[in-house]
């Protein structure tokens, strides 16, 4: 028993950073008879929402703010959904806040919106599975789909048309998922968002976006900015990277 609970500490400090101190917390402090898995439940979500507000308070301190969760914060710029917020996954260096509420605002003013998927920790530490984001200077944005929202924010890949560029094709290789269990029957972009949003992007010299080749060739753009990640990284059609030099 005493493994599961490591298990579980160990699984929840990598999805939110401080639920797996929660978790132990939480443990000790239950008690014994019938009624501690109830407590213990109780202590989950109070000791939870106490962690997490320490550690909004003290995200400055390590250099973070917390980006924007709902769009009525800062016009063009909201999470995708209020779970990143929830787990803590939504923290960026300030340069990378001012950055990205600019984007926001030019984009809402066409219309448009970002919408943020995994950011960083309030409290630096590496972010599974991502390989770039402990720093607090890269954050995923999801892409706008017609008519739907990609499973997770995550996993709805715009797959390459006949004639697109394909560097990996044929290659498995590091975290490159395909996931066909996840993906919808259909996904269909909105290109004029991505284009607006891509625009909107490059309009700020320090930012810089990974994104598959095939939907820059796409979208008609030819950008030193625009970047692909590699093949031993995860693919960037299911959603885009930005990340501030």
């Amino acid at each position: 028993m005493a493994l599961i609970h490591m298990i579980f500490a160990i699984v929840l400090t990598a999805l939110t950073q401080v639920g797996g101190a929660v978790w132990l917390l939480a443990l000790i402090l239950r008690g014994t008879g019938p009624a501690r898995v109830l407590r213990h439940g109780f202590l989950l979500i109070s000791l939870y929402t106490a962690f997490s507000v320490g550690a909004w308070a003290l995200s400055p301190v390590f250099g973070r703010v917390a980006l924007p969760c709902f769009g009525t914060d800062v016009a063009g710029l909201r999470a995708e959904r209020l779970a990143f917020c929830v787990m803590n996954r939504s923290y960026v260096v300030p340069e990378l806040a001012d950055e990205l509420v600019l984007v926001g605002q030019a984009l809402a003013t066409e219309g448009y919106e970002l919408r943020t998927l995994d950011a960083g920790f309030p409290i630096p530490m590496p972010m599974v599975p991502h390989l770039t984001h402990a720093a607090g200077r890269a954050v995923d944005i999801a892409l706008p789909l017609d008519g739907m929202r990609a499973p997770f924010g995550y996993f709805a890949f715009v797959q390459p048309q006949e004639g697109d560029p394909q560097p990996c094709d044929g290659q498995i290789a590091g975290l490159r998922w395909d996931l066909p269990g996840l993906q919808p029957a259909t996904v269909t972009l909105d290109e004029g968002a991505l284009r607006a949003q891509l625009t909107a992007i490059l309009d700020r010299p320090r930012l810089e976006v990974l994104i598959e080749p095939h939907l820059e060739a796409r979208l008609g753009f030819d950008s030193p900015r625009l970047r692909f990640q590699g093949c031993h990284a995860a693919r960037h059609d299911d959603h885009i990277h930005i990340r501030l030099n």
